[in-house]
């Protein structure tokens, strides 16, 4: 019986979670872009709120992956292996 290893499962999470980050980003763009075109009042404030909910969802990208890579070390140590987190010297 062939099993996926764990490096495998790790990358398809990052991407996952990468895909959604850019989709999220592209539903909140949208809506910016369709009432630039018609330069509606409030423009500015819609601008501010959009930039901050990209930012909300980019934190939230990198401290997800962060969880991944680090529940991954974590089972690479109880399975025996070493840190995958390259370290600084």
């Amino acid at each position: 019986m062939a099993c996926f290893p764990l490096s495998f499962i790790v990358a398809v999470l990052v991407w996952a979670v990468l895909i959604w980050a850019v989709f999220a980003i592209i539903k909140l763009l949208l809506p910016l872009i369709l009432s630039a075109l018609g330069a509606s009042e409030g423009f500015v404030a819609h601008v501010i709120s959009t930039a901050i909910a990209i930012l909300r969802i980019i934190v939230i990208a990198i401290v997800v992956i962060f969880l991944i890579y680090f529940v991954y070390d974590l089972a690479g140590c109880l399975l025996g292996g070493g840190l995958s987190i390259p370290r600084i010297r």
